[in-house]
């Protein structure tokens, strides 16, 4: 039998995944509002503005700077509000995950009591060696 085969015949499991199981007295910080996102979008809203303004001729070679400003101040609040949420989120996994795995070290010791009685009733039923 191939290794292929040995996978398709191997009946599935009926634990669910982690992502789909009750998150049940899992404390989760309150939403806040990141404002780095807010302050790229002006930023970037501003800049759209001083373009408009330097193609219409009205602030001459001042829009040329202020533009360039605009856009590197909107991508850096932008990067700065991305690695927040990202933080935030990745934290918020973990907490959730260790909060799971931390409800089924009982079902872990049970399974190893369980282990070891087999391992005691092997070593008394197989002939010494």
């Amino acid at each position: 039998m191939s290794v292929t085969e040995a996978i398709l015949l191997t009946p599935e499991l009926d634990a669910p995944p982690i992502a789909l199981m009750p998150r049940q007295d899992v404390k989760r910080r309150p939403r806040y509002w990141n404002v780095w996102w807010t302050l790229s979008v002006v930023f970037m809203a501003l800049s759209i503005l001083v373009a408009v303004l330097e193609w219409l001729g009205v602030l001459g070679d001042l829009g040329v700077m202020l533009a360039v400003i605009g856009v590197g101040l909107s991508m850096m609040s932008g990067l700065t509000g991305a690695l927040r949420s990202s933080v935030d989120q990745i934290g918020e996994a973990i907490v959730t995950l260790v909060a799971e795995v931390s409800g089924s070290r009982e079902d872990i010791r049970t399974l190893g009591t369980g282990l070891e009685r087999i391992e005691r009733v092997l070593l008394d039923r197989l002939p010494p060696r």
